[in-house]
């Protein structure tokens, strides 16, 4: 999985978040209750993740381009890959992956030394179609590159309702040390294990450390998933998308992941 760490920048100095959202175990005090949360109740559904087998190989025998693949859904606004890798030896960095949108531009790139082994996901890639080419520096390369799922987005969401007066106004027009505080908070996209795709939110505790809730990111497959989206206050913003690096602490009573 992709190994970078959440960095953050501040207008008045540097964050280093490394967004640490984990399994491990904390007891609930003597005659507590563990919080009864349902995802699907409590979080934005914006898709679903399809189980496929789409083959990547065999790549060709020269160096270059080693393999197309297209793949689409056409109810989808926007999809997502996930890639599995087998005989890719360690430190491996012989074959890459670009992924092009339906008009033919290069929307995201991935190279072995970046994932490693195992299974990784793409960016979200926008629009109901996408174009997978696999690139190889080696000739008759053995990797053995699948998609096995697609989460396809359809972020179409229902307003929820408030109780008493409607206070919400955007961010952006409120005096400055509020914006400044509100830049720690991030929109954390990721697919469930339950299938779902859904929306969540997080926000950094210390320079090092965020928080969310344990039915948002509950285990390691969530947690390669996610994209943290920090500066997304507004629907056209461009905010500044990263990954997380370490699964550090959550406790299913307390609903909490760090």
């Amino acid at each position: 999985m992709p190994r970078e760490q959440v960095k953050r920048r501040r207008r008045r100095g540097t964050w280093t978040a490394a967004a640490i959202l984990g399994v491990g175990a904390i007891a609930v005090p003597a005659g507590g209750s563990d919080l009864a949360v349902e995802r699907g109740r409590v979080l934005t559904v914006i898709g679903s993740v399809q189980d496929v087998d789409l083959a990547l190989h065999p790549l060709a025998a020269e160096p270059g381009l080693g393999f197309v693949q297209n793949v689409g859904d056409a109810t989808a606004t926007s999809l997502r890959l996930h890639f599995t890798v087998e005989d890719s030896p360690d430190n491996d960095a012989s074959w890459g992956i670009q992924v092009k949108d339906a008009d033919g531009k290069a929307v995201w790139s991935t190279w072995a030394a970046q994932v490693g082994r195992g299974g990784f996901w793409s960016d979200e890639i926008e629009g109901k179609q996408a174009k997978v080419e696999v690139y190889s520096v080696r000739p008759a390369n053995p990797v053995r590159l699948s998609i096995d799922k697609i989460a396809v987005r359809k972020p179409k969401t229902t307003p929820l309702s408030i109780t008493g007066v409607n206070q919400l106004a955007p961010i952006g027009a409120q005096a400055s040390w509020i914006v400044d505080l509100g830049r720690s908070v991030a929109r954390v996209r990721f697919e469930g294990d339950d299938g779902g795709s859904y929306v969540c939110t997080a926000f950094l505790v210390t320079p090092e450390l965020m928080l969310t809730n344990q039915h948002c990111i509950a285990t390691q497959s969530e947690l390669e998933s996610a994209l943290i989206d920090f500066d997304y206050d507004l629907d056209t913003a461009k905010p500044e998308t990263l990954r997380v690096s370490e699964l550090l602490q959550t406790d299913f009573g307390l609903d909490y992941a760090l």
